[in-house]
């Protein structure tokens, strides 16, 4: 639990920077789906909007359980794209 505040109080200062790389992933990831009509759109959204939001809530998190919900969660947005192009 010592590691979950730890990385919550590291992550805290960080926090619009990655709320602004998320809205910057969901953005690529909008164009190479609609416009370009492309699978890598819905693969990259994992890495590109998942993990940084998904740290932003750790970052935000007052419990350590939600910080360990948060993380599973930016865990996640990183087997995304094997998820999709695999599955």
């Amino acid at each position: 639990m010592a590691f979950l505040q730890q990385l919550s109080s590291s992550l805290f200062p960080h926090r619009w920077r990655l709320l602004a790389i998320s809205m910057a992933g969901l953005l690529i990831c909008a164009v190479l789906f609609f416009l370009a009509h492309s699978a890598i759109g819905v693969a990259l959204v994992g890495p590109l909007v998942l993990l940084p939001w998904g740290l932003m809530c750790v970052a935000r998190a007052k419990y350590a359980f939600q910080s360990a919900f948060f993380l599973a969660l930016a865990t996640f947005g990183l087997a995304w794209p094997l998820i999709v192009l695999l599955g």
